[in-house]
């Protein structure tokens, strides 16, 4: 069984690159404006914008069929990485069912136990309900904890609430929230309309993964990016594992994902931008494992990805 592991695993290595750099040939290639003047001019521009596309098609499909196999490998890929630890899924209001779906599938194949499912509704993360946020918070913080007394956004607190009563912390002999002060965060926000949660209040998770959308993060979105990445910083400095995983969109310099690639804090977190392909939720919980002994890193297909997964 181990000789057909390293097996799959150096055929996957050998793949992610190719399907990395479909996936970033798709969205980030420019397509040539065909300038005004003569016909010579215009049927070359022409020429080349049919040659890119052409390129286009053929790197999409080398990706896909890469990433099938990839689908294919990845159970056993992962089989065991994740034995004896909780894991919980928060998810934005924004991210997709199939993407959280495979990703909690491809958790649970690792071995991992599902501590819960949070989705943060968009309340939770706009402009209008931060003042809220904070002072909810401020109610249930768990005894012990403490809140940031230089950053004071919504975002932050929320993360460092949510540490202190999901999360196992990170200092070691530190002991975590116990049932009823988990239990009194999760539904003073529920009733509050912010979050869904669907969680075993009766232990800590090890690590937690937040999926989220497509969003640049700019426009109206610009607040929601920024304060998600606040969150998961905020979440991470207290705990031991977190992952966030989103579309190739999320690694723009304004969205999510990519704030936190470009900020020291938000290094901490393992992300992945890429999750809506079979490499990228593979990705995501060979991040999960890597962060829980230590490691952190940035996958996907973004330019500012380190790799497109952890080894790959």
């Amino acid at each position: 069984m181990a000789a057909k592991k390293r097996r799959y695993g150096a055929v996957i290595a050998g793949l992610l690159f190719g399907v990395a750099l479909g996936t970033a040939f798709d969205h980030f290639v420019l397509t040539p404006n065909i300038p005004g003047g003569n016909n010579e001019a215009n049927n070359k521009t022409v020429a080349e914008l049919s040659n890119t596309k052409r390129q286009s098609e053929i790197n999409q499909a080398e990706a896909q069929s890469a990433d099938a196999y990839v689908a294919s490998v990845a159970e056993t890929a992962v089989q065991g990485k994740l034995a004896n630890k909780a894991v919980v899924v928060i998810r934005t209001a924004d991210a997709d069912k199939g993407d959280v779906d495979n990703v909690e599938w491809l958790l649970q194949k690792a071995g991992a136990t599902k501590a819960g499912e949070v989705t943060l509704k968009e309340r939770f993360l706009s402009q209008d309900g931060a003042d809220a946020v904070k002072s909810l918070v401020v109610n249930t913080l768990p005894s012990g904890a403490q809140l940031s007394s230089d950053r004071l956004d919504s975002g932050t607190h929320a993360g460092q609430a949510f540490a202190a009563g999901l999360m196992v912390p990170h200092t070691e002999g530190a002991s975590d929230a116990d049932e009823q002060e988990r239990s009194a965060l999760l539904d003073a926000f529920t009733e509050g309309g912010f979050i869904d949660a669907d969680y075993d209040a009766t232990r800590a998770a090890d690590a937690a993964v937040i999926v989220t959308g497509d969003s640049e993060g700019v426009g109206s979105e610009s607040f929601a990016a920024t304060n998600l990445a606040a969150f998961a910083e905020a979440l991470k400095g207290k705990s031991k594992g977190v992952v966030v995983a989103g579309r190739i969109h999320t690694a723009a310099p304004t969205g999510a994902i990519g704030q936190l690639r470009k900020s020291d804090r938000g290094k901490s977190v393992s992300t992945m931008d890429s999750v809506n392909r079979a490499y990228g939720r593979l990705g995501t919980v060979l991040a999960v494992q890597e962060q829980l002994d230590g490691g952190k890193g940035a996958y996907g297909a973004a330019a500012s990805a380190d790799a497109p997964t952890p080894g790959g």
